[in-house]
């Protein structure tokens, strides 16, 4: 399923052996027939070498959902949708990876 269309993008820092990494994700919320909202978030993937602010607004030019599969702690297999963004904008100031071909050094 293709997506498009403009969201934000939340990240969050994670510390490993091998240093910082970064996961993304966005929300995603309906309204319930009594006025309240259900809320929840979904995973966001970039290219590799793309990063993303916390509270960056993109404009998602390209992009599908798919499957990630992983164990759980306790041994069981969850999947879960997941957003990969392939081309995007900024909309107020996030930063995007340069190609090799921009990167002046």
């Amino acid at each position: 399923m293709k997506v498009s269309g403009e969201t934000m993008i939340f990240r969050n820092a994670h510390e490993s052996m091998n240093g910082t990494w970064y996961s993304y994700a966005t929300g995603v919320s309906s309204k319930r027939q009594d006025g309240t909202y259900a809320n929840t978030y979904l995973d966001v993937r970039f290219r590799k070498g793309v990063v993303v602010e916390n509270k960056t607004k993109i404009d998602i030019k390209d992009g599908f959902l798919t499957v990630k599969e992983f164990t759980a702690n306790g041994g069981e297999t969850v999947k879960r949708l997941e957003l990969m963004v392939l081309d995007f904008d900024t909309k107020d100031g996030g930063f995007t990876a340069m190609s090799d071909e921009e990167v002046p050094f």
